[in-house]
């Protein structure tokens, strides 16, 4: 192709006008407190008017939420940025270089700015978050809380808004003076607020008021969450590759009616407006068994709205080897059987733990193995039964409870008694098999030290064997 005259003097000019043209581009800020810097509740600045003067044609722009404004195609030279907002001014810009702020494709000159403003006009903000124990604090637990209506009043007409999924809340455009705020949610409190300046919480323009702040609010009933992850190696620790496992299935129980969730993608679930005091969870899956919880209560998980116990915990399961080695021959049931006692911190209220430890195997999978017991004082008489504990899963097949002697006890009025217990293995698929009754265990009230166990299990064949208190 033959480049002619006019093509070159074209791609010459555009060359030209392009060297000569600068960008000119920035955030805008909402400086709340006038500190110069932006705070955690500090961020960019909607609905500002950006004009650009100096070089050529004044042209202005208005900041979106992300507070930004980005001018093209500017002349070379000099030009001034200006800002306006009603109830807003300008304050500071980054770097400081007075205002209105000179800008420009000048390498010498900044093209790439922020800008602070500061309030003229009462501005009112903040979060609220979930107050679990009800301690008042902000703890690591302490997560936002939505959909808290938020009142306004006392200064001006009266304002409300509901919190979204972040918990913030934000008023401006106030006229000078102290207003109040607040909080409202079905089944939740106002707790504390920080700083903390009394309830309905003053708020204004005033600089000895804070404009900026954040709310704890505390359930008037029990919540217990948390998320349920699969512990693919079973050994009691999340790591990294284990994510939360969906299809699990949450029973809680002893405080009002049982209920259950089953476990989405996110593995979360969530009981709400619960009576205060004590529950249990339990987790069931198949394939599955529980292996361990943070933090570390026991199992079943006691949970509660008492600010002793958790009301968010993560659940750890690993899976269970649900089938037979190919060629190989294993009977369904109860393999091999462990106890063993430790008499640690003497004189102490729980001085003996007791661990029972049981290897169990079934094809169809193992849905649970409980552990029931009873205790018999040196006369003969008997406790009843216990209702069952289940069995924490520790993989390779093997099951491990750790109880304290008066655990084992219970609500017995015995000082000492020796332990009779059965091991009950709930199948995926099929019937409950229950092992021996075992009576090798002796054991005293707190700060006695028991005497250490018979070398081999005794199996008790007189007396009654418990009753699952549910049938696959």
């Amino acid at each position: 192709m033959k480049i002619t005259r006019w093509m070159l003097f074209s791609l010459l000019f555009s060359l030209l006008l392009t060297a000569c043209t600068g960008v000119v581009q920035g955030v805008v800020y909402g400086d709340i407190d006038s500190s110069g810097e932006i705070g955690s509740l500090e961020g960019p600045l909607e609905g500002v008017s950006v004009q650009l003067a100096g070089c050529g044609a004044t042209v202005s722009q208005l900041t979106g939420a992300d507070g930004a404004f980005d001018f093209q195609e500017v002349p070379d030279g000099t030009c001034a940025v200006q800002v306006s907002k009603g109830c807003w001014q300008f304050f500071h810009s980054f770097p400081d270089l007075g205002y209105p702020v000179p800008v420009a494709s000048d390498p010498d000159l900044p093209t790439s700015i922020g800008v602070l403003m500061s309030p003229t006009c009462g501005i009112v903000r903040g979060r609220i978050y979930r107050d679990l124990n009800g301690n008042g604090i902000e703890d690591d637990v302490d997560t936002p809380l939505e959909g808290v209506t938020v009142d306004l009043t006392d200064c001006g007409p009266a304002l409300s808004q509901v919190t979204a999924p972040d918990g913030f809340f934000y008023f401006d455009g106030l006229p000078d003076g102290t207003c109040h705020v607040a909080v409202s949610k079905a089944g939740w409190s106002f707790s504390n607020s920080f700083p903390n300046v009394g309830y309905p919480i003053p708020v204004a323009s005033d600089a000895t008021l804070p404009t900026s702040f954040g709310i704890l609010m505390s359930p008037n009933t029990g919540i217990v969450q948390g998320v349920v992850y699969g512990d693919l190696d079973g050994d009691g620790v999340q790591d990294e590759d284990e994510v939360p496992l969906a299809g699990v299935e949450v029973h809680l129980d002893d405080c009002g009616p049982s209920l259950m969730q089953t476990t989405a993608d996110d593995g979360a679930f969530e009981f709400t407006n619960l009576p205060v005091g004590s529950c249990t969870l339990q987790t069931i899956k198949a394939g599955w068994g529980f292996s361990n919880s943070f933090p570390n209560v026991g199992y079943p998980i006691p949970v509660a709205s008492a600010p002793t116990l958790p009301t968010a915990i993560g659940i750890l399961m690993s899976p269970i080897a649900d089938a037979i080695d190919e060629g190989t021959e294993r009977a369904a049931g109860f393999e091999e059987f462990a106890l063993s006692v430790d008499l640690i911190y003497p004189g102490l209220c729980t001085p003996n733990r007791v661990s029972f430890e049981v290897k169990a195997f079934h094809p169809s999978g193992i849905r649970s193995v409980t552990l029931f017991f009873k205790v018999e004082d040196p006369g003969g008489e008997q406790s009843p039964w216990n209702a069952g504990v289940s069995m924490p899963f520790m993989g390779d097949d093997y099951y491990l409870l750790t109880q304290t002697a008066d655990q084992l006890l219970g609500s017995s009025d015995f000082d000492e008694a020796t332990v009779l217990y059965q091991f009950v293995l709930e199948p995926s698929d099929g019937e409950f098999i229950r092992s021996q009754v075992f009576r090798n265990l002796a054991i005293d009230r707190c700060g006695q030290a028991p005497p250490p166990p018979q070398a081999t299990a005794t199996p008790d064949k007189s007396g009654p064997t418990p009753t699952p208190t549910k049938q696959p």
